[in-house]
Order: structure tokens, then C-alpha cells, then sequence
């Protein structure tokens, strides 16, 4: 559905994914180890559910895997590492075709290990979840099918809220709603503001929405955004596909 009938009732706010995925230090970890950002709302609702993603895939590098098992005997090291972090909250009624703005109340963080990859799938419905209270948001500007990260706040213990103001020009704004606290930008050499673009990706009412966050010639991994697929028309996964909580399972079975 296009984007500038978003603002109507029935719309059906879009999967935010990054662009850019964050690569680890190879030194550390293996190639196919990534994490990725989501944003995801419920559809057809102006101020449905919706929450950012946080999703770390990871494989052990295994010459450091070895040295780790080596030094460290008396610990138990796996191969394979599945960690999520959701932003919890809802849509911005004020969200329109240009902006969309997401509000949190809670965080919850959740991570599964092992050595194989059917194995790390299997632990993800029982994985223990860590929940806190918070008070943030996300701003993110729109464009066609690209959408950069615009802005994110969050309030501090001393009652003021903290904001951070992104641009594409690669320089941050920092302020707060203090008015003793001082506004000042700054550029880092160390950030890569290229993390900071989004792909708008529409979310099909009558389709289950799932991405690739892992892939190799037997397996792939999808991440299921459960709040974008919160409806009764959305169909289930497809044939052969396995599916735990929010995640699927393609195996080949040759």
C-alpha cells in the first residue's frame, strides 16, 4: 500500500529495516555474523503496538573459539550465538507519510547458544527474557523507500530527557529538556552513520512478513516481526519452513 495513505485509518505502517547491517571484527567472528535493526508496528492501526529490534547473529571465529576452549577450560564456549533487544511501545499518532515516531515503555532482551544451528533454533521458545521499564523514542524521516534515524530520546533519572539529533551530514546534536544542561554537536570518526539508514520495506496485509538474517547453502533464518504480522488475514509460514516464536527455519533436507 503506498505510503502517502498512511495517515488514513485503515493504513498499513511499513517494516523499517537497516540498510546496513553491522558486521563484528572478523578477528572475533565468522563471516555471516551480523546485527540487525527493525522497526516494526501493527497494521491497519494509526497507534497500534510497535517496537524496535535489536538482532545480533553470531558464529565464533574457530581459531578463537579453539583459544578461548583452550584457556578457559572450565568454561563452556558454543559456536553458534542468537541475541534480540525490543524496544517496546506504540506508533506516534502523529506518525504521517514523512515521519514515523515510536514511543517505549519497556525493553526486554533475550539470547540463545549452542553448536548447532537446529539446536540454537529449538532453545529460542525457552530462552529465559530479561524485562525493565523505560521511557524513549525513535524518530525516523521517510523518503520514498529510504528512511533515515533521525532522532532518539530517552528520560533521564534527574527528570529531563536526554535527545540526540542525527543528521545525514554526519554531525549529532545532543541536548536535553534541562535548560542547565548545555547543547553541543559533534562528529565521530568512529561512528558509521551509514547504520543510520533504514530500508522501508511495505508490509502486505494478507502476507506473513519475514527477512534473512542468517543464510548458508543448507540453512537460513528469518526474523517475524510479531507485531507487523498481528492480524488475522496475514497467511502462516510457508510449507517446509519451521517456525519458533519470531523466528523461522529453512533447512535443505537433500
Amino acid at each position: 500500500m503506498s505510503l502517502k495513505n498512511r495517515s488514513q485509518p485503515d493504513f498499513s505502517a511499513p517494516v523499517l529495516y537497516t540498510k546496513n547491517p553491522k558486521k563484528p571484527n572478523p578477528k572475533f567472528f565468522a563471516d555471516g555474523s551480523s546485527t540487525y535493526y527493525f522497526l516494526e508496528a501493527e497494521p491497519s492501526k494509526k497507534a497500534g503496538l510497535a517496537a524496535k529490534w535489536e538482532i545480533g547473529f553470531f558464529i565464533y571465529e574457530k581459531d578463537f573459539l579453539s583459544s578461548l576452549k583452550e584457556n578457559f577450560n572450565q568454561e563452556t564456549f558454543f559456536t553458534y550465538k542468537l541475541t534480540w533487544k525490543r524496544w517496546i511501545g506504540k506508533l506516534d499518532p502523529g506518525s504521517n507519510q514523512t515521519v514515523l515516531k515510536a514511543n517505549y515503555n519497556s525493553i526486554e532482551l533475550g539470547e540463545v547458544q549452542a553448536n548447532s544451528l537446529p539446536e540454537l533454533f529449538n532453545l529460542i521458545g525457552t530462552a529465559p527474557i530479561k524485562k525493565s521499564n523505560t521511557d524513549e523514542y525513535d524518530v525516523f524521516h521517510i523518503q520514498t523507500d529510504l528512511a533515515w534515524y533521525a532522532e532518539e530520546g530517552k528520560a533521564g533519572n534527574d527528570g529531563a530527557v536526554y535527545i540526540w539529533r542525527d543528521e545525514p551530514s554526519s554531525n549529532t546534536d545532543f541536548f536535553s529538556s534541562s535548560p542547565s544542561k548545555e547543547t553541543f554537536k559533534y562528529s565521530s570518526a568512529n561512528y558509521d552513520y551509514t547504520r543510520n539508514k533504514f530500508e522501508v520495506i511495505p508490509n502486505d496485509r494478507n502476507k506473513l512478513f519475514y527477512k534473512t538474517i542468517y543464510s548458508d547453502s543448507k540453512t537460513e533464518i528469518f526474523f517475524v516481526p510479531p507485531f507487523a504480522n498481528n492480524s488475522a488475514s496475514k497467511t502462516k509460514e510457508p510449507v517446509g519452513y519451521t517456525r519458533i516464536g519470531n523466528f523461522l527455519l529453512k533447512e535443505d533436507m537433500k
